[in-house]
Protein backbone atom coordinates (compact mmCIF):
# COMPACT_ATOMS: atom_id res chain seq x y z
CA UNK A 1 0.00 0.00 0.00
CA UNK A 2 1.47 3.52 -0.63
CA UNK A 3 0.97 6.89 0.65
CA UNK A 4 -2.57 7.95 1.06
CA UNK A 5 -5.74 5.97 1.81
CA UNK A 6 -8.68 4.33 0.20
CA UNK A 7 -12.00 3.52 2.16
CA UNK A 8 -14.24 0.70 1.14
CA UNK A 9 -18.04 0.73 1.70
CA UNK A 10 -21.37 -0.98 1.21
CA UNK A 11 -24.07 1.22 0.80
CA UNK A 12 -26.30 -1.61 0.07
CA UNK A 13 -26.14 -5.53 -0.74
CA UNK A 14 -24.42 -6.50 2.74
CA UNK A 15 -28.24 -6.57 4.57
CA UNK A 16 -29.05 -7.88 7.64
CA UNK A 17 -31.81 -10.44 5.90
CA UNK A 18 -32.17 -10.71 1.74
CA UNK A 19 -30.05 -9.87 -0.92
CA UNK A 20 -30.61 -6.80 -3.10
CA UNK A 21 -30.21 -3.43 -3.22
CA UNK A 22 -26.42 -3.65 -4.08
CA UNK A 23 -24.64 -0.60 -3.80
CA UNK A 24 -20.47 0.25 -3.09
CA UNK A 25 -18.55 3.64 -2.71
CA UNK A 26 -14.58 3.64 -2.77
CA UNK A 27 -13.09 6.53 -1.61
CA UNK A 28 -9.45 8.16 -2.47
CA UNK A 29 -7.22 10.45 -0.05
CA UNK A 30 -3.88 11.71 -1.06
CA UNK A 31 -0.86 12.03 1.87
CA UNK A 32 -2.57 15.39 2.84
CA UNK A 33 -6.16 13.51 3.57
CA UNK A 34 -7.45 15.44 0.55
CA UNK A 35 -10.14 13.71 -1.10
CA UNK A 36 -8.77 12.86 -5.06
CA UNK A 37 -11.31 9.98 -6.08
CA UNK A 38 -14.54 9.01 -5.42
CA UNK A 39 -16.63 5.94 -7.43
CA UNK A 40 -19.96 4.30 -7.36
CA UNK A 41 -20.28 0.80 -8.57
CA UNK A 42 -23.80 -0.11 -8.73
CA UNK A 43 -27.19 1.32 -7.71
CA UNK A 44 -29.71 -1.54 -7.18
CA UNK A 45 -33.27 -1.71 -5.94
CA UNK A 46 -34.41 -4.62 -3.58
CA UNK A 47 -37.91 -6.38 -3.19
CA UNK A 48 -39.76 -5.90 0.21
CA UNK A 49 -42.29 -7.69 1.86
CA UNK A 50 -45.08 -4.69 1.15
CA UNK A 51 -47.40 -6.81 3.67
CA UNK A 52 -44.39 -6.46 6.81
CA UNK A 53 -43.15 -3.29 5.56
CA UNK A 54 -45.68 -1.63 4.25
CA UNK A 55 -43.59 -0.89 0.91
CA UNK A 56 -43.18 -2.13 -2.55
CA UNK A 57 -39.22 -1.98 -2.66
CA UNK A 58 -36.51 0.00 -1.31
CA UNK A 59 -32.64 1.57 -2.79
CA UNK A 60 -29.56 2.67 -0.75
CA UNK A 61 -29.05 6.40 0.05
CA UNK A 62 -26.82 7.73 -2.20
CA UNK A 63 -28.47 11.19 -2.29
CA UNK A 64 -25.12 12.74 -0.76
CA UNK A 65 -23.03 11.38 -4.21
CA UNK A 66 -25.12 12.67 -6.69
CA UNK A 67 -26.33 16.43 -8.06
CA UNK A 68 -29.32 18.24 -8.30
CA UNK A 69 -30.92 20.19 -9.95
CA UNK A 70 -27.56 21.45 -11.23
CA UNK A 71 -26.70 21.91 -7.94
CA UNK A 72 -23.15 19.82 -7.25
CA UNK A 73 -23.21 16.81 -4.74
CA UNK A 74 -22.06 17.41 -1.24
CA UNK A 75 -19.41 14.03 -2.03
CA UNK A 76 -18.91 14.41 -5.92
CA UNK A 77 -18.40 11.43 -8.17
CA UNK A 78 -16.33 10.80 -10.56
CA UNK A 79 -17.57 7.72 -12.33
CA UNK A 80 -19.94 4.94 -11.71
CA UNK A 81 -19.33 1.44 -12.67
CA UNK A 82 -21.76 -0.80 -13.01
CA UNK A 83 -21.23 -4.91 -13.00
CA UNK A 84 -24.54 -6.06 -14.58
CA UNK A 85 -27.57 -4.94 -15.71
CA UNK A 86 -30.16 -6.95 -12.77
CA UNK A 87 -32.55 -4.67 -11.11
CA UNK A 88 -30.63 -5.42 -7.69
CA UNK A 89 -27.57 -3.55 -9.24
CA UNK A 90 -28.94 -1.03 -11.37
CA UNK A 91 -32.67 -0.47 -10.68
CA UNK A 92 -32.25 2.50 -8.14
CA UNK A 93 -30.67 4.43 -11.30
CA UNK A 94 -34.20 5.46 -12.98
CA UNK A 95 -35.58 6.43 -8.85
CA UNK A 96 -32.97 8.60 -8.53
CA UNK A 97 -33.33 10.24 -11.92
CA UNK A 98 -36.75 10.85 -11.63
CA UNK A 99 -36.31 12.62 -8.15
CA UNK A 100 -34.21 15.07 -10.36
CA UNK A 101 -30.78 13.59 -9.43
CA UNK A 102 -28.03 13.70 -11.84
CA UNK A 103 -25.24 10.84 -12.01
CA UNK A 104 -21.44 10.69 -13.27
CA UNK A 105 -20.11 9.07 -16.64
CA UNK A 106 -20.96 4.91 -16.28
CA UNK A 107 -18.77 2.70 -17.14
CA UNK A 108 -19.60 -0.61 -18.18
CA UNK A 109 -19.81 -3.61 -20.99
CA UNK A 110 -22.10 -3.24 -24.46
CA UNK A 111 -24.83 -4.89 -23.62
CA UNK A 112 -24.91 -3.72 -20.14
CA UNK A 113 -24.97 -0.11 -21.67
CA UNK A 114 -28.03 -0.59 -24.35
CA UNK A 115 -30.15 -2.67 -21.91
CA UNK A 116 -29.72 0.17 -19.10
CA UNK A 117 -30.86 2.33 -21.71
CA UNK A 118 -34.01 0.49 -22.73
CA UNK A 119 -34.89 0.54 -18.71
CA UNK A 120 -34.44 3.98 -18.69
CA UNK A 121 -36.21 5.43 -21.68
CA UNK A 122 -39.44 2.73 -21.61
CA UNK A 123 -39.92 4.20 -18.47
CA UNK A 124 -42.63 7.03 -19.65
CA UNK A 125 -42.70 9.15 -17.23
CA UNK A 126 -38.81 9.68 -16.91
CA UNK A 127 -37.93 12.53 -18.18
CA UNK A 128 -35.82 11.24 -21.96
CA UNK A 129 -33.38 14.25 -21.55
CA UNK A 130 -32.21 13.05 -18.40
CA UNK A 131 -30.49 9.91 -20.09
CA UNK A 132 -26.84 9.83 -18.04
CA UNK A 133 -23.72 9.92 -20.07
CA UNK A 134 -22.82 6.04 -20.38
CA UNK A 135 -19.25 5.26 -21.78
CA UNK A 136 -18.95 1.74 -23.29
CA UNK A 137 -14.97 0.45 -22.37
CA UNK A 138 -13.06 -2.33 -20.05
CA UNK A 139 -10.60 0.23 -18.75
CA UNK A 140 -11.12 3.93 -17.22
CA UNK A 141 -8.45 6.53 -15.59
CA UNK A 142 -9.15 8.71 -13.09
CA UNK A 143 -6.71 11.68 -12.80
CA UNK A 144 -4.81 10.34 -15.52
CA UNK A 145 -1.96 12.81 -15.69
CA UNK A 146 -1.79 12.98 -11.95
CA UNK A 147 0.94 10.19 -11.38
CA UNK A 148 0.67 10.13 -7.55
CA UNK A 149 -3.32 10.04 -7.56
CA UNK A 150 -3.84 8.37 -10.29
CA UNK A 151 -6.59 5.39 -10.18
CA UNK A 152 -7.14 2.74 -12.77
CA UNK A 153 -10.47 0.99 -13.05
CA UNK A 154 -10.45 -2.74 -14.68
CA UNK A 155 -13.55 -4.59 -15.94
CA UNK A 156 -12.97 -8.25 -16.86
CA UNK A 157 -15.79 -10.64 -17.61
CA UNK A 158 -17.26 -13.18 -15.70
CA UNK A 159 -20.17 -15.55 -16.65
CA UNK A 160 -23.55 -14.86 -15.03
CA UNK A 161 -27.46 -15.51 -16.10
CA UNK A 162 -27.35 -11.83 -17.94
CA UNK A 163 -24.94 -11.52 -20.70
CA UNK A 164 -21.88 -7.91 -20.14
CA UNK A 165 -21.41 -9.19 -16.49
CA UNK A 166 -17.77 -7.83 -14.90
CA UNK A 167 -15.67 -8.34 -12.38
CA UNK A 168 -14.40 -4.68 -11.23
CA UNK A 169 -10.46 -4.63 -10.64
CA UNK A 170 -9.80 -0.94 -8.94
CA UNK A 171 -6.25 -0.02 -8.66
CA UNK A 172 -5.62 3.08 -6.38
CA UNK A 173 -2.15 4.81 -4.80
CA UNK A 174 -2.92 3.31 -1.83
CA UNK A 175 -4.70 -0.04 -2.51
CA UNK A 176 -5.61 -2.95 -4.70
CA UNK A 177 -8.97 -4.03 -4.78
CA UNK A 178 -10.76 -6.72 -6.36
CA UNK A 179 -14.51 -7.02 -6.87
CA UNK A 180 -16.16 -10.36 -8.28
CA UNK A 181 -19.33 -8.56 -9.40
CA UNK A 182 -22.17 -11.40 -9.58
CA UNK A 183 -20.39 -14.67 -10.86
CA UNK A 184 -19.80 -17.87 -11.12
CA UNK A 185 -16.71 -20.21 -12.62
CA UNK A 186 -19.07 -22.07 -15.44
CA UNK A 187 -16.94 -21.67 -19.09
CA UNK A 188 -19.75 -22.69 -21.28
CA UNK A 189 -22.10 -19.63 -21.12
CA UNK A 190 -23.62 -19.42 -24.69
CA UNK A 191 -22.81 -15.51 -24.87
CA UNK A 192 -20.11 -13.41 -23.90
CA UNK A 193 -16.70 -14.36 -22.95
CA UNK A 194 -16.13 -16.41 -19.21
CA UNK A 195 -14.85 -16.01 -15.75
CA UNK A 196 -11.37 -14.60 -16.76
CA UNK A 197 -9.50 -16.69 -14.27
CA UNK A 198 -6.17 -16.04 -16.15
CA UNK A 199 -6.10 -12.74 -16.16
CA UNK A 200 -7.17 -13.24 -11.95
CA UNK A 201 -3.90 -14.36 -11.48
CA UNK A 202 -2.13 -12.44 -13.50
CA UNK A 203 -3.65 -9.50 -11.15
CA UNK A 204 -2.72 -11.60 -8.25
CA UNK A 205 0.96 -10.72 -9.21
CA UNK A 206 0.67 -7.40 -7.61
CA UNK A 207 -0.35 -7.93 -5.00
CA UNK A 208 -4.11 -7.50 -4.25
CA UNK A 209 -5.19 -6.09 -1.04
CA UNK A 210 -8.79 -6.95 -0.60
CA UNK A 211 -11.26 -9.61 -2.25
CA UNK A 212 -14.94 -8.97 -2.56
CA UNK A 213 -16.91 -11.71 -3.60
CA UNK A 214 -20.27 -12.99 -4.39
CA UNK A 215 -21.85 -14.69 -2.03
CA UNK A 216 -25.26 -15.38 -2.88
CA UNK A 217 -24.84 -19.13 -3.21
CA UNK A 218 -21.75 -19.94 -1.16
CA UNK A 219 -23.75 -21.99 1.07
CA UNK A 220 -24.48 -24.59 -1.71
CA UNK A 221 -21.59 -27.60 -1.69
CA UNK A 222 -20.03 -27.85 -4.97
CA UNK A 223 -19.62 -25.58 -8.14
CA UNK A 224 -22.53 -24.31 -9.87
CA UNK A 225 -24.12 -26.11 -12.98
CA UNK A 226 -23.04 -25.57 -16.10
CA UNK A 227 -25.27 -23.59 -18.59
CA UNK A 228 -24.16 -25.89 -21.22
CA UNK A 229 -24.60 -28.95 -18.97
CA UNK A 230 -29.06 -28.48 -19.51
CA UNK A 231 -29.10 -28.52 -23.33
CA UNK A 232 -29.36 -32.35 -23.70
CA UNK A 233 -31.78 -32.74 -20.70
CA UNK A 234 -34.29 -29.82 -22.25
CA UNK A 235 -33.49 -31.36 -25.55
CA UNK A 236 -34.87 -34.93 -24.03
CA UNK A 237 -37.61 -32.81 -22.33
CA UNK A 238 -39.10 -30.97 -25.38
CA UNK A 239 -38.64 -34.53 -27.41
CA UNK A 240 -41.52 -36.22 -24.81
CA UNK A 241 -44.04 -33.55 -26.70
CA UNK A 242 -43.71 -33.61 -30.18
CA UNK A 243 -45.89 -31.11 -32.20
CA UNK A 244 -47.03 -29.24 -29.17
CA UNK A 245 -46.25 -25.77 -28.86
CA UNK A 246 -43.93 -25.78 -25.95
CA UNK A 247 -44.80 -22.35 -23.60
CA UNK A 248 -40.91 -22.21 -21.40
CA UNK A 249 -41.80 -19.05 -18.47
CA UNK A 250 -38.60 -17.44 -18.09
CA UNK A 251 -36.82 -13.92 -16.74
CA UNK A 252 -36.86 -11.54 -19.15
CA UNK A 253 -33.21 -11.10 -19.23
CA UNK A 254 -31.82 -14.32 -18.83
CA UNK A 255 -30.19 -14.52 -21.81
CA UNK A 256 -27.90 -17.28 -21.13
CA UNK A 257 -30.94 -19.64 -20.28
CA UNK A 258 -32.85 -18.44 -23.75
CA UNK A 259 -29.54 -19.59 -25.26
CA UNK A 260 -29.77 -22.58 -24.21
CA UNK A 261 -33.03 -23.43 -24.51
CA UNK A 262 -32.48 -22.31 -28.41
CA UNK A 263 -30.21 -24.66 -28.51
CA UNK A 264 -32.35 -27.93 -26.99
CA UNK A 265 -35.36 -27.00 -29.32
CA UNK A 266 -32.53 -26.97 -31.94
CA UNK A 267 -31.45 -30.40 -31.02
CA UNK A 268 -34.86 -31.19 -30.64
CA UNK A 269 -35.62 -30.66 -34.29
CA UNK A 270 -38.02 -27.92 -33.47
CA UNK A 271 -36.97 -25.27 -35.56
CA UNK A 272 -39.56 -21.84 -35.05
CA UNK A 273 -38.79 -19.97 -31.44
CA UNK A 274 -41.88 -17.70 -30.37
CA UNK A 275 -40.76 -14.74 -28.34
CA UNK A 276 -43.80 -13.09 -26.00
CA UNK A 277 -43.42 -10.75 -23.47
CA UNK A 278 -41.91 -6.66 -23.92
CA UNK A 279 -38.73 -7.06 -21.42
CA UNK A 280 -37.50 -10.78 -23.10
CA UNK A 281 -38.13 -9.61 -26.65
CA UNK A 282 -36.18 -6.16 -25.57
CA UNK A 283 -33.51 -8.00 -23.97
CA UNK A 284 -33.13 -10.15 -27.26
CA UNK A 285 -33.16 -7.10 -29.18
CA UNK A 286 -30.15 -5.70 -27.09
CA UNK A 287 -27.98 -8.83 -27.81
CA UNK A 288 -27.75 -8.38 -32.02
CA UNK A 289 -27.25 -4.68 -30.42
CA UNK A 290 -24.24 -5.70 -28.45
CA UNK A 291 -22.52 -7.58 -31.20
CA UNK A 292 -24.10 -11.06 -29.76
CA UNK A 293 -25.92 -13.74 -32.79
CA UNK A 294 -28.67 -16.15 -31.23
CA UNK A 295 -28.82 -17.47 -34.55
CA UNK A 296 -24.72 -18.54 -34.29
CA UNK A 297 -25.97 -21.20 -31.76
CA UNK A 298 -28.36 -23.19 -34.18
CA UNK A 299 -28.44 -24.83 -37.76
CA UNK A 300 -29.40 -22.33 -40.35
CA UNK A 301 -33.09 -22.82 -40.60
CA UNK A 302 -33.91 -22.14 -36.67
CA UNK A 303 -36.39 -19.10 -36.53
CA UNK A 304 -37.05 -16.55 -34.00
CA UNK A 305 -40.47 -14.55 -34.43
CA UNK A 306 -41.96 -11.89 -32.07
CA UNK A 307 -45.63 -13.24 -30.91
CA UNK A 308 -46.89 -9.40 -31.16
CA UNK A 309 -46.53 -9.42 -34.82
CA UNK A 310 -49.77 -11.24 -34.67
CA UNK A 311 -51.36 -8.13 -34.00
CA UNK A 312 -50.15 -7.00 -37.64
CA UNK A 313 -51.64 -9.85 -39.53
CA UNK A 314 -48.57 -11.83 -39.54
CA UNK A 315 -48.69 -15.35 -38.60
CA UNK A 316 -47.14 -16.82 -35.31
CA UNK A 317 -46.31 -20.60 -35.30
CA UNK A 318 -48.75 -22.20 -33.05
CA UNK A 319 -47.52 -25.58 -33.01
CA UNK A 320 -44.27 -27.66 -32.71
CA UNK A 321 -42.53 -24.82 -31.31
CA UNK A 322 -41.13 -23.40 -28.38
CA UNK A 323 -42.88 -20.07 -26.95
CA UNK A 324 -40.46 -18.52 -24.08
CA UNK A 325 -42.41 -16.09 -22.03
CA UNK A 326 -41.87 -13.69 -19.33
CA UNK A 327 -43.61 -14.34 -16.22
CA UNK A 328 -41.50 -17.47 -13.83
CA UNK A 329 -41.74 -14.91 -10.73
CA UNK A 330 -45.58 -14.85 -10.94
CA UNK A 331 -45.67 -11.11 -12.26
CA UNK A 332 -49.32 -10.58 -12.66
CA UNK A 333 -48.86 -8.42 -15.75
CA UNK A 334 -46.36 -10.92 -17.35
CA UNK A 335 -47.82 -12.99 -20.03
CA UNK A 336 -47.60 -16.22 -17.97
CA UNK A 337 -50.15 -14.69 -14.53
CA UNK A 338 -52.45 -13.60 -17.77
CA UNK A 339 -52.84 -16.46 -19.62
CA UNK A 340 -53.25 -18.54 -16.45
CA UNK A 341 -56.64 -16.60 -15.79
CA UNK A 342 -57.52 -16.76 -19.76
CA UNK A 343 -56.81 -12.65 -19.64
CA UNK A 344 -53.91 -11.98 -22.01
CA UNK A 345 -54.98 -11.27 -26.03
CA UNK A 346 -52.21 -13.29 -27.91
CA UNK A 347 -51.75 -15.98 -25.55
CA UNK A 348 -54.84 -18.55 -25.14
CA UNK A 349 -53.78 -21.74 -23.74
CA UNK A 350 -55.64 -24.96 -25.25
CA UNK A 351 -55.48 -28.11 -23.93
CA UNK A 352 -54.69 -30.05 -27.14
CA UNK A 353 -51.73 -27.88 -28.19
CA UNK A 354 -50.01 -26.19 -25.19
CA UNK A 355 -47.40 -27.75 -22.31
CA UNK A 356 -45.83 -25.41 -20.28
CA UNK A 357 -42.44 -26.03 -19.04
CA UNK A 358 -40.80 -23.86 -16.36
CA UNK A 359 -37.14 -23.05 -17.05
CA UNK A 360 -36.44 -21.05 -13.29
CA UNK A 361 -36.75 -21.66 -10.26
CA UNK A 362 -38.82 -19.56 -8.21
CA UNK A 363 -37.74 -17.25 -5.11
CA UNK A 364 -38.45 -17.31 -1.62
CA UNK A 365 -39.69 -13.47 -2.31
CA UNK A 366 -42.78 -11.46 -2.04
CA UNK A 367 -44.83 -15.12 -1.63
CA UNK A 368 -43.90 -15.81 -4.92
CA UNK A 369 -43.96 -19.74 -4.58
CA UNK A 370 -47.17 -19.31 -3.35
CA UNK A 371 -48.67 -17.33 -6.26
CA UNK A 372 -46.39 -19.67 -8.35
CA UNK A 373 -48.15 -22.60 -6.88
CA UNK A 374 -51.43 -20.75 -8.07
CA UNK A 375 -50.82 -20.62 -11.88
CA UNK A 376 -49.14 -24.10 -12.28
CA UNK A 377 -52.79 -25.02 -10.30
CA UNK A 378 -55.01 -23.08 -12.53
CA UNK A 379 -52.81 -24.40 -15.79
CA UNK A 380 -53.46 -27.62 -14.59
CA UNK A 381 -57.35 -27.47 -13.92
CA UNK A 382 -57.04 -26.30 -17.85
CA UNK A 383 -55.96 -30.19 -18.45
CA UNK A 384 -52.29 -28.58 -19.49
CA UNK A 385 -49.28 -30.21 -18.40
CA UNK A 386 -46.94 -28.33 -16.47
CA UNK A 387 -43.45 -29.54 -15.70
CA UNK A 388 -40.62 -27.73 -13.94
CA UNK A 389 -36.92 -27.83 -15.97
CA UNK A 390 -33.76 -28.21 -15.23
CA UNK A 391 -32.38 -24.69 -13.92
CA UNK A 392 -28.12 -23.15 -13.01
CA UNK A 393 -28.09 -20.63 -10.69
CA UNK A 394 -26.38 -17.30 -12.08
CA UNK A 395 -24.53 -17.17 -8.81
CA UNK A 396 -21.69 -19.15 -7.80
CA UNK A 397 -21.52 -21.87 -4.81
CA UNK A 398 -18.79 -22.91 -2.60
CA UNK A 399 -16.26 -24.01 -5.15
CA UNK A 400 -16.85 -21.29 -7.67
CA UNK A 401 -16.23 -18.99 -4.59
CA UNK A 402 -12.64 -20.76 -3.77
CA UNK A 403 -11.58 -20.74 -7.61
CA UNK A 404 -11.90 -16.94 -7.12
CA UNK A 405 -9.59 -16.80 -3.95
CA UNK A 406 -7.55 -18.86 -5.42
CA UNK A 407 -7.09 -16.86 -8.71
CA UNK A 408 -6.19 -14.00 -6.89
CA UNK A 409 -4.01 -14.78 -4.94
CA UNK A 410 -2.00 -17.31 -7.01
CA UNK A 411 0.89 -15.43 -7.40
CA UNK A 412 0.84 -12.82 -4.64
CA UNK A 413 3.80 -11.71 -3.26
CA UNK A 414 5.50 -13.87 -0.35
CA UNK A 415 3.84 -12.60 3.19
CA UNK A 416 1.54 -10.49 1.67
CA UNK A 417 -2.01 -10.56 3.79
CA UNK A 418 -4.86 -10.27 1.12
CA UNK A 419 -8.50 -9.99 3.40
CA UNK A 420 -11.94 -11.70 2.20
CA UNK A 421 -14.79 -9.03 2.54
CA UNK A 422 -17.80 -11.01 1.45
CA UNK A 423 -20.45 -8.85 -0.27
CA UNK A 424 -24.06 -9.56 -1.68
CA UNK A 425 -25.60 -11.44 0.55
CA UNK A 426 -27.63 -11.50 4.26
CA UNK A 427 -25.28 -12.17 7.46
CA UNK A 428 -25.48 -16.03 6.85
CA UNK A 429 -24.33 -15.88 3.29
CA UNK A 430 -21.35 -13.50 4.27
CA UNK A 431 -20.24 -15.84 7.28
CA UNK A 432 -20.48 -18.46 5.20
CA UNK A 433 -18.34 -16.99 2.40
CA UNK A 434 -15.98 -15.82 5.43
CA UNK A 435 -15.51 -19.30 6.11
CA UNK A 436 -14.45 -20.48 2.77
CA UNK A 437 -12.11 -17.47 2.03
CA UNK A 438 -10.33 -18.60 5.54
CA UNK A 439 -10.31 -22.31 4.04
CA UNK A 440 -8.21 -20.82 1.12
CA UNK A 441 -5.85 -18.94 3.51
CA UNK A 442 -6.81 -15.70 3.27
CA UNK A 443 -8.08 -13.26 6.41
CA UNK A 444 -11.96 -12.36 6.36
CA UNK A 445 -14.46 -10.01 7.57
CA UNK A 446 -17.66 -9.41 7.32
CA UNK A 447 -18.99 -5.93 7.33
CA UNK A 448 -22.46 -4.83 7.08
CA UNK A 449 -23.79 -1.69 4.72
CA UNK A 450 -22.53 2.06 5.89
CA UNK A 451 -19.10 0.01 7.78
CA UNK A 452 -15.76 1.57 5.77
CA UNK A 453 -13.01 -0.16 5.66
CA UNK A 454 -9.68 1.61 5.20
CA UNK A 455 -6.48 0.59 3.49
CA UNK A 456 -3.49 2.66 4.09
CA UNK A 457 0.28 2.33 4.57
CA UNK A 458 -0.47 1.79 8.35
CA UNK A 459 -2.24 -1.54 7.76
CA UNK A 460 -6.09 -2.56 7.22
CA UNK A 461 -8.71 -1.14 9.80
CA UNK A 462 -12.54 -0.40 10.26
CA UNK A 463 -14.22 2.63 10.76
CA UNK A 464 -17.05 3.82 12.92
CA UNK A 465 -19.95 2.95 11.14
CA UNK A 466 -23.47 5.27 10.63
CA UNK A 467 -26.68 3.48 10.36
CA UNK A 468 -28.14 2.37 7.07
CA UNK A 469 -30.77 4.68 5.44
CA UNK A 470 -32.60 3.30 2.16
CA UNK A 471 -34.93 5.21 0.34
CA UNK A 472 -39.10 3.01 0.19
CA UNK A 473 -40.57 2.96 -2.72
CA UNK A 474 -44.26 2.83 -3.38
CA UNK A 475 -46.43 3.24 -6.08
CA UNK A 476 -49.80 4.75 -5.20
CA UNK A 477 -51.48 3.74 -8.68
CA UNK A 478 -49.88 0.23 -7.97
CA UNK A 479 -49.58 0.53 -12.41
CA UNK A 480 -45.89 0.27 -13.73
CA UNK A 481 -47.84 1.33 -17.25
CA UNK A 482 -48.76 4.97 -15.36
CA UNK A 483 -46.92 4.66 -11.78
CA UNK A 484 -47.34 7.42 -9.33
CA UNK A 485 -44.30 6.88 -7.12
CA UNK A 486 -43.90 8.26 -3.47
CA UNK A 487 -40.58 8.32 -1.76
CA UNK A 488 -39.83 7.67 1.83
CA UNK A 489 -36.33 8.39 4.05
CA UNK A 490 -36.20 5.37 5.96
CA UNK A 491 -33.79 3.33 8.78
CA UNK A 492 -32.94 -0.55 8.21
CA UNK A 493 -35.65 -1.00 10.50
CA UNK A 494 -38.14 1.23 8.54
CA UNK A 495 -38.56 3.76 10.56
CA UNK A 496 -39.60 6.85 8.12
CA UNK A 497 -37.00 9.84 8.21
CA UNK A 498 -38.48 12.22 6.00
CA UNK A 499 -40.76 12.16 2.94
CA UNK A 500 -39.05 13.29 -0.22
CA UNK A 501 -40.88 15.45 -2.77
CA UNK A 502 -40.15 16.07 -6.49
CA UNK A 503 -41.71 17.10 -9.93
CA UNK A 504 -44.00 14.72 -11.07
CA UNK A 505 -45.07 14.97 -14.63
CA UNK A 506 -48.62 15.95 -15.41
CA UNK A 507 -50.45 12.82 -17.01
CA UNK A 508 -52.27 12.80 -20.17
CA UNK A 509 -55.02 10.21 -20.79
CA UNK A 510 -54.86 8.82 -24.41
CA UNK A 511 -56.82 6.44 -25.92
CA UNK A 512 -55.96 3.69 -29.00
CA UNK A 513 -57.79 3.38 -32.11
CA UNK A 514 -59.13 0.09 -30.61
CA UNK A 515 -60.34 1.93 -27.46
CA UNK A 516 -57.44 0.91 -25.18
CA UNK A 517 -56.17 3.70 -22.40
CA UNK A 518 -52.85 4.23 -21.85
CA UNK A 519 -51.25 7.35 -20.73
CA UNK A 520 -48.84 10.45 -21.96
CA UNK A 521 -46.36 12.66 -19.89
CA UNK A 522 -45.37 15.98 -19.85
CA UNK A 523 -42.28 17.07 -17.81
CA UNK A 524 -41.96 20.25 -15.83
CA UNK A 525 -40.16 23.28 -16.78
CA UNK A 526 -40.94 22.17 -20.43
CA UNK A 527 -43.14 23.27 -23.37
CA UNK A 528 -46.21 21.41 -24.79
CA UNK A 529 -44.79 18.52 -26.39
CA UNK A 530 -45.85 15.53 -28.60
CA UNK A 531 -45.94 14.10 -25.04
CA UNK A 532 -48.88 16.23 -24.06
CA UNK A 533 -52.36 15.23 -25.37
CA UNK A 534 -55.86 16.67 -25.40
CA UNK A 535 -59.02 15.23 -26.88
CA UNK A 536 -57.01 12.41 -28.39
CA UNK A 537 -54.84 14.55 -30.34
CA UNK A 538 -51.05 16.57 -30.15
CA UNK A 539 -51.18 20.48 -29.79
CA UNK A 540 -49.05 20.54 -32.58
CA UNK A 541 -51.21 18.19 -34.56
CA UNK A 542 -51.69 19.48 -38.20
CA UNK A 543 -54.79 17.36 -39.84
CA UNK A 544 -54.36 18.91 -43.24
CA UNK A 545 -50.66 18.17 -43.39
CA UNK A 546 -51.20 14.58 -42.27
CA UNK A 547 -53.62 14.21 -44.80
CA UNK A 548 -52.05 15.69 -47.76
CA UNK A 549 -48.84 12.71 -46.34
CA UNK A 550 -51.14 10.27 -46.56
CA UNK A 551 -52.75 10.98 -49.75
CA UNK A 552 -48.96 11.17 -51.42
CA UNK A 553 -48.03 7.82 -49.73
CA UNK A 554 -50.96 6.41 -51.60
CA UNK A 555 -50.50 7.69 -54.86
CA UNK A 556 -46.49 6.75 -54.57
CA UNK A 557 -47.77 3.18 -54.02
CA UNK A 558 -49.43 3.12 -56.99
CA UNK A 559 -46.51 4.35 -59.08
CA UNK A 560 -44.12 2.83 -57.36
CA UNK A 561 -45.67 -0.98 -55.20
CA UNK A 562 -45.38 -0.87 -51.47
CA UNK A 563 -41.63 -0.01 -51.48
CA UNK A 564 -40.90 1.14 -47.49
CA UNK A 565 -38.16 3.97 -48.98
CA UNK A 566 -41.42 5.72 -50.96
CA UNK A 567 -43.56 5.06 -47.85
CA UNK A 568 -41.44 6.75 -45.58
CA UNK A 569 -40.47 9.86 -48.16
CA UNK A 570 -44.71 10.39 -48.49
CA UNK A 571 -44.99 9.91 -44.73
CA UNK A 572 -42.79 12.29 -43.79
CA UNK A 573 -43.94 14.43 -45.65
CA UNK A 574 -41.85 14.29 -49.04
CA UNK A 575 -38.58 14.46 -47.15
CA UNK A 576 -35.91 11.49 -47.09
CA UNK A 577 -34.00 11.14 -44.36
Amino acid sequence: MGKGRTTWESIGGNNQEQIGGNSGVIEVFDENDKRVATILQCCGSKFEQKPVSGYDSSIPDIRKYLGKDGQPAECPVDVMVLDHVHMDHVGGIEHYLRMGYEFPTIVCSAYTANKLRSIISSSRDLDPDKMPSIKIDNKYSINENDAKNKVDIELLPVSHSVPGAVAVYYKTPSAKIFHSGDMKADQTIPFGNPTDFKRMEEISKEGVDAVLVDSTSVSKEGETREEASMIAEYAELLEQYPGKRIIMPMLGTAMQRLGTLYQAADKAGIKDVVLLGYSLVDSYQKLAKSGMDMKSLGSPDMKITDARVERQGKEVPKKNCIMPITGAFGQDTAPLALAAKGEHQLLKLNPETDVVVMTQNTIPVNNIPEIMAEIEASIKAMGIPFVWGPHASGHGSKEDCKKVYQAITKNKPEGKDVYAIPVHGGMHQLKVGAEVAQECGLKSWVRPNSQKIEFSEAGVKTLAAEKSKWIAINDKNDNFMAPDFEYSVITEDYKVVETLDYDKPQQFECKTKDGRSFVKYKFPNKAANSNEKEGGKRKDYDSKKQTDNRDNYRKNKKKKGNNKAVYMQAARGGKRR
